[in-house]
């Protein structure tokens, strides 16, 4: 057996720094940091509690740095977004401390809170906060100048409560559905995720059976 050569000793010199920089970028990867996150399933506008959060491992590599590390920081604040158990929180989430009008941060520019009253309470449990809605504004009660027609179409849903749906309006569009509550009723129906539907020419008793999108109906 020769004794090594310097060339020897360089190779070997190469290859235990290769293995240290394998280590070290495997050690890396696998690194954590701790990060806030949801216990379980948290919706839009409810006050946070202790019991809503956990502190989990999180990759380093991974984590954004307005990720929140101390549950604390949160007690007391206001969801603004529906967050899923398991994910990180950070401030888009969430509202100033104690906040009370959540809801009023996520009004888009220009638009107002209005709540629909609901009349089926069944669709309380189906609506959730950022689904499209259309209203359907109904005026009398059968008789000649009866109808019904969509009013608006693609509203945004801020808040689904028991007996009413709160949607973004435009002032505007606000005074419309006022005054379709004030003079009929308003129904919800909920959009789906494909393309908006078509808008309809509305129905009255002439049309109720006979017409359709191609026939528009004889109301105002």
């Amino acid at each position: 057996m020769t004794g090594w050569t310097w060339r020897d000793g360089i190779l070997w010199l190469g290859a235990f720094l290769v293995a240290v920089w394998v280590y070290l970028a495997v050690a890396r990867a696998g690194a954590t940091v701790p990060v806030v996150v949801a216990r379980h399933d948290l919706q839009a506008y409810q006050k946070i509690q202790p019991s809503d959060l956990q502190v989990a491992p999180w990759p380093k590599a991974a984590r954004h740095p307005s990720f929140f590390s101390e549950p604390g920081e949160l007690w007391g604040r206001y969801l603004l977004q529906d967050v899923a158990a398991g994910q990180p929180l950070w401030p888009l989430h969430v509202g100033g401390l104690h906040q009370r009008s959540a809801l009023a941060a996520a009004i888009p520019d220009g638009h107002v809170a209005f709540a629909i009253p609901l009349d089926d309470e069944r669709w309380a449990p189906r609506l959730q906060a950022g689904d499209r809605v259309d209203l359907i504004f109904i005026y009398g009660k059968g008789g000649e100048l009866s109808f019904a027609r969509t009013l608006l179409q693609g509203l945004t849903v801020l808040q689904a409560g028991e007996r009413s749906t709160v949607v973004a309006l435009t002032p505007w569009d606000a005074e419309r559905v006022a005054f379709a509550l004030a003079t009929g009723r308003v129904l919800v129906t909920l959009e789906g995720y494909g393309e908006p539907p078509d808008p309809s020419f509305g129905v009255d008793g002439h049309t109720l059976f006979f017409g359709g999108r191609e026939e528009e109906a004889d109301v105002p």
